[in-house]
């Protein structure tokens, strides 16, 4: 897995994005609230990421959650893109699990995932955390929207 740093993932998320998708206005809400825009990954990321405990074949990017550990906020913001080619995929993840596992607030989650030419969510999950563990579709990029159920 891959840490994207805000404006990288703020840049790839707006550019995904239809000019008129509602997700567009909130990315440009929730990336502020990162620590930093600077290269790198953002602490919010890694203390949400539990990368030890999960497999994604490529980049993840993260706008929001700053605060989601210890106090419920609105939303984050996933960008998910899938960079290893499929014979990579299969020497360091032999099961081909596509999974982030989270560490967030206890409470019940509410997982969109959008990907470019959605006109709704392409999938939808309900978690319960403090540990969630998702499952997003198969797909090279999406967006992923959680928030408390």
């Amino acid at each position: 897995m891959i840490l994207l740093d805000t404006s990288e993932t703020l840049k790839k998320i707006l550019l995904f994005l239809p000019s008129e998708h509602p997700l567009r206005s909130l990315a440009m809400e929730l990336a502020p609230l990162n620590n930093s825009g600077y290269a790198g990954a953002d602490s919010s990321a890694e203390r949400i990421l539990a990368s030890n405990q999960a497999f994604w074949p490529g980049g993840v990017g993260i706008l929001g959650g700053q605060e989601f550990q210890d106090k419920p906020q609105r939303a984050i913001l996933f960008w998910l893109e899938e960079s290893i080619r499929q014979d990579q995929q299969d020497q360091t993840n032999p099961s081909g699990s596509r999974q982030l596992v989270l560490n967030i607030a206890p409470g019940r989650y509410r997982v969109e995932y959008w990907g470019a030419d959605s006109r709704g969510p392409m999938g939808v999950e309900i978690a319960t955390g403090p540990t969630l563990v998702l499952g997003p579709p198969k797909a090279e990029r999406l967006v992923a929207f959680l928030r408390r159920a």
